[in-house]
């Protein structure tokens, strides 16, 4: 028991007749010998578990290598992710030029490309070879490593615009021109009618078969009647009614012809 005992680390609470040490509140003073005396060491991640009642992850190293703590109720933004940015202002810092004057150059290539070329001030519009700061100007022809390198540059950029305009007149779903590679099967075949002499040992290649883009589908276009119409409009009519003398009368149709002759023959009587 003896030698469990001293194998055992001490323990910090032995016992009721042991008086707990009382936690000062409050910051505590410390002077500037103690301090640097001692080593500071600053923790990387999160405490671990059981440790992390009030924790609060604010920092991106709390997080460590890992991504949000579901357990903490809290919002978190792992690696920044999801944060917004602190100042929504599109003020440009104010600079200067190596005259000391007010350099206008950033307001001006607002929202330009970095190669665009821009003209700020009235020096950038003095030729070169007028500026009094220019000196000496070189007006050798470049050298063949010099031209066969732009030479490449410029067909490049070139390859480049021709590729985008031909890939936009492509077909996109055009079926037949990608074939798989062939596969090659090896297997070993039976005896056909007890004739040894024939290999049983023997390889298969499967090819995929191409696709004729003018054949005809070879499903059937099934015709499904069509549907019931809408119903027509009802015709209103008036309530049915018996048909008097005059009415017939009224109907009646007579030749003019006829009753010409009729009105002659009358005359003549």
């Amino acid at each position: 028991m003896t030698d469990i005992a001293r194998a055992l680390p001490k323990a910090k609470y032995t016992g009721q007749n042991e008086e707990l040490k009382s936690q000062t509140q409050g910051p505590k003073v410390v002077s500037a010998a103690s301090i640097s005396n001692e080593v500071v060491l600053k923790r990387q991640g999160p405490p671990p578990y059981g440790q992390r009642s009030g924790w609060r992850p604010r920092a991106p190293e709390d997080y460590g290598d890992g991504g949000a703590f579901p357990e903490v109720p809290v919002a978190q933004y792992p690696l920044d992710m999801g944060r917004k940015a602190q100042s929504n202002s599109n003020a440009l810092a104010i600079t200067v030029n190596a005259e000391g004057k007010r350099d206008y150059t950033a307001l001006a290539r607002r929202g330009h490309s970095e190669n665009h070329v821009v003209q700020a001030s009235f020096k950038d519009l003095i030729p070169l070879r007028q500026r009094a700061e220019a000196g000496e100007i070189s007006l050798a022809r470049p050298s063949p490593e010099e031209v066969e390198e732009t030479r490449l540059r410029t067909q490049e950029a070139l390859s480049k615009l021709v590729a985008g305009a031909t890939a936009a007149q492509k077909p996109k779903n055009v079926q037949g021109l990608k074939r798989d590679a062939p596969t090659f099967v090896r297997y070993q075949a039976t005896a056909q009618m007890g004739d040894d002499t024939q290999p049983r040992d023997r390889i298969v290649k499967i090819v995929q078969r191409q696709i004729d883009p003018f054949e005809p589908p070879k499903h059937k276009h099934k015709k499904i009647p069509r549907g019931p119409p809408s119903p027509p409009p009802p015709v209103l009519h008036s309530p049915p009614r018996k048909l008097t003398a005059a009415d017939q009368e009224a109907w009646r149709v007579s030749d003019p012809h006829q009753s010409s002759v009729e009105a002659d023959t009358n005359m003549a009587q």
